[in-house]
């Protein structure tokens, strides 16, 4: 049976949503591919494919019942074993993470020795909040090794954050005095934090 002009035009958009598709899987597959891929980056990707994919599937069926031998059909077999293999890549790139800080490594942290770990269903632990420091002297090493710990330690935050997350620790006027001429950025921090510790 002959189809339509509209048919016609309906099917071309079609064909044309799956090269689409097609082209998108590639490019997450070669991002995948590269040396260093960020999990969550690669996870944004993987649900506006997602969109593209679920999309694709409705389009799918509706070339069916247009044109039951039309040749993307076929190819729908091989796009779909390619969305699920992109779409497996990225679920275990989440699954697995580079434990780049725990409180038993060293800090003298370097490239060889990264260690992957797969992630565990684990409870969840309370919120740690980073303490107050409100200038009782008494306080003082107990505030010092607290916020040393939460944030000063840190290798997954900037300086620049862990500057400002020290200008709102401090609640004594004493001690915001001694790094108030260290604006917050991520070369005063150490200088900022040192001025504090050192006085």
């Amino acid at each position: 049976m002959e189809l339509t002009a509209e048919q016609k035009t309906r099917v071309a958009y079609i064909e044309k949503k799956g090269k689409s598709l097609e082209e998108q899987i590639e490019k997450l597959d070669q991002f995948l591919k590269a040396s260093s891929v960020d999990p969550i980056n690669a996870k944004l990707r993987l649900d506006s494919l997602t969109t593209l994919y679920t999309s694709y599937v409705k389009y799918n069926d509706e070339l069916s019942s247009l044109k039951f031998d039309h040749p993307r059909l076929d190819a729908f077999d091989d796009i779909q074993t390619c969305y699920f293999n992109v779409a497996t890549a990225v679920t275990k790139l989440q699954k697995t993470e580079v434990a780049l800080y725990s409180p038993h490594a060293s800090s003298t942290l370097n490239s060889s020795n990264f260690t992957l770990t797969e992630r565990q269903d684990l409870p969840r632990l309370p919120e740690i909040h980073i303490p107050r420091f409100n200038g009782d002297h008494t306080e003082w090493v107990a505030w010092k090794a607290s916020f040393t710990s939460i944030v000063h330690n840190r290798t997954d935050i900037s300086n620049y954050t862990k500057h400002t997350h020290l200008q709102t620790a401090l609640r004594d006027r004493k001690a915001e005095g001694k790094i108030k001429q260290y604006p917050a950025s991520e070369e005063n921090y150490p200088q900022a934090f040192k001025a504090l510790c050192d006085a």
